[in-house]
């Protein structure tokens, strides 16, 4: 497993899943290395899944929310699986899930969880789904 720290923020790579552990509020700042990372990880896994685990309830300033959005508008991720993070990081996600699926017929699975176990069992269904969907050899 790959462990990097991005401000107060750890980010944990095992396979095709970049966990955040979210330590303060997300802004640009945190959110460039974050994504170049999991970059690596879709080119190397050719899939990604993000799991953000945010117990603390901090927020996303506007600058990280659209650089977030563009980037997973124009990168291909599996599924993001969310716990924590309180009523304002959930709709923050949830709006920007709906604005992606107004300009794209592509939007990837997101789901919000009480716990991390419940959000890696749903990252392991999407996995076995979409690899139940390609062609055999």
């Amino acid at each position: 497993m790959q462990r990097v720290q991005i401000a107060q923020n750890v980010i944990e790579v095992e396979g095709d899943v970049v966990r955040s552990l979210v330590g303060c509020q997300s802004t640009l700042e945190t959110a460039r290395p974050f994504f170049a990372l999991a970059e690596q990880v879709l080119h190397r896994e050719g899939r990604l899944f993000l799991l953000t685990v945010n117990n603390h309830n901090y927020g996303v300033d506007s600058a990280a929310r659209r650089y977030s959005y563009d980037w997973i508008r124009s990168h291909p991720i599996s599924g993001a699986a969310n716990v924590g993070g309180g009523v304002a990081f959930t709709t923050i996600l949830t709006m920007l899930s709906r604005a992606m699926a107004l300009v794209s017929t592509t939007v990837p699975p997101l789901a919000f969880f009480a716990s991390e176990p419940e959000a890696l069992a749903w990252i392991d269904e999407q996995r076995r789904r979409q690899m139940s969907k390609l062609p055999g050899p």
